[in-house]
């Protein structure tokens, strides 16, 4: 009965048009960061950024980036990435680190988000998710720490990077 369950609530999600889920508001980056940009356009709007790592699941590159406001909707976050792949921003990792309650609830940023945002397609217990047309945003939350990351990511960026991964047997 389960599997019949299962395979009719994906069929359901195969059959709904990915439009369905798009939201208002839909960010084209964040904070003067814009999706498509050069990590020399980065910098050359003042950022502070920092090497970080190499993802070769997307041939991406990953760097921290320094923000003079460490706030989203109230919340104080640690720590922001910029995903690069072929020299473009394709997406931005915000960090928070829950084990200050007072600081960061996973509930109460959802909340925000989804006040913002509209309803959003639930993906797991521990992940949330909004699709729009350029952009997505997911909310992921470790079960076996305190870090809650704030995913937005450009859809068509990130769909190239797999593409161009898969061509090449990554």
């Amino acid at each position: 009965m389960k599997k019949y369950f299962v395979n009719i609530l994906f069929l359901l999600t195969l059959c709904i048009s990915s439009t369905t889920f798009a939201f208002p508001n839909e960010p084209n980056g964040f904070r003067n960061l814009y999706w498509g940009e050069t990590l020399q356009e980065v910098k050359n709007s003042g950022y502070n950024v920092k090497y970080v790592s190499y993802n070769s699941q997307y041939n991406s590159v990953t760097y921290a980036v320094y923000l003079n406001n460490p706030y989203i909707s109230g919340y104080k976050f640690d720590l922001v990435c910029l995903d690069f792949w072929n020299n473009q921003l394709m997406s931005i990792d915000i960090y928070f680190n829950a084990l200050n309650s007072q600081e960061v609830s996973y509930t109460d940023l959802t909340s925000s988000l989804e006040t913002r945002f509209g309803n959003s397609f639930y993906v797991k217990k521990e992940a949330i998710m909004w699709v729009g047309n350029t952009s997505s945003i997911g909310i992921y939350k470790n079960p076996t720490s305190n870090i809650i990351k704030l995913v937005i990511l450009n859809n068509d960026l990130i769909d190239k990077a797999k593409q161009d991964a898969a061509s090449k047997g990554w």
